[in-house]
């Protein structure tokens, strides 16, 4: 049971385009949401909006399996922290009786401090049942069109508590002369390059999508989390790469491990301009 809970404003676009992100790209859709929102008329007016194409949403990506009833209005007496946070308490509380429920927390709408109430019961939940999305725009031209006419290279749906977790932590390369570095300067198609150094990030133990993120930011490379989902569809497909479903409630964490041909394609690799392991 994965359970979203947000909060409806002055932009229903902030509310609807996370929810449409996350259902385009994952398998298991939400099977509850929760829109958490004042009496203002304007806001009232955006709850029935969002509700509106919310429930065209879910039951588009769960073949119709979405239940209308499960697309809940929760309305507050004001904004103001104190009745916010008992309005997350309450929901969490009740929705974690379940104990195979998962909790996904957005905190693309809102205000500044109910981003920070969000980080605080993620940062707070067990066993990982709680996860904090926001759905990270490079223009604000964008925060009021839907998201299928987004660019893609134009917004990322972001975790934001493991991208903090592991983007903080201080990169260690082994080698003091790193073959990678050779590749980067000897391979000019973008894509060849990006498959080589997403299978020798898995080599090194940069086995998820954030961590391979953090492996290209390293080598001064970047690629975009859907532009690298791709490429690992086509290493899966390929017999590359496998893949395995880390137990725990988190969706989408997944640990990627080198097949035998990857290791003979970047053995190739190496050889052909000829560079070794010790960078030589």
């Amino acid at each position: 049971m994965i359970t979203w809970i947000t909060t409806v404003g002055w932009s229903p676009f902030a509310v609807i385009n996370p929810i449409w992100a996350y259902c385009k790209e994952n398998e298991k859709t939400p099977d509850k949401l929760f829109l958490i929102h004042t009496e203002n008329m304007k806001v009232l007016k955006n709850v029935e909006t969002c509700k509106k194409y919310l429930n065209e949403i879910l039951r588009e990506y769960s073949n119709n399996n979405f239940k209308e009833e499960n697309l809940i209005s929760y309305q507050i007496e004001n904004e103001t922290y104190e009745i916010y946070s008992l309005a997350m308490k309450k929901i969490i509380d009740r929705e974690l009786k379940d104990d195979k429920a998962k909790i996904i927390l957005d905190m693309t709408p809102g205000r500044k401090y109910m981003s920070a109430i969000n980080m605080f019961f993620g940062l707070k939940a067990l066993n990982n049942s709680i996860q904090v999305l926001y759905l990270y725009l490079e223009e604000a031209k964008y925060q009021k069109v839907p998201y299928p006419l987004t660019p893609i290279i134009k917004n990322e749906l972001v975790d934001i508590i493991e991208s903090a977790e592991i983007f903080s932590k201080d990169i260690i390369i082994d080698e003091v002369i790193d073959p990678d570095d050779e590749i980067i300067k000897n391979i000019s198609d973008i894509d060849l390059l990006r498959k080589f150094l997403v299978l020798r990030a898995i080599v090194k133990d940069f086995n998820t999508i954030t961590k391979i993120k953090k492996y290209f930011l390293a080598k001064k490379q970047s690629i975009r989390s859907i532009e690298l989902r791709q490429i690992l569809k086509e290493l899966l497909e390929g017999k590359y790469v496998s893949i395995t479903k880390v137990p725990n409630k988190k969706q989408n964490y997944f640990l990627y491990k080198n097949l035998e041909k990857a290791d003979k394609y970047i053995e190739e690799t190496l050889n052909q301009l000829n560079i070794g392991e010790d960078g030589g």
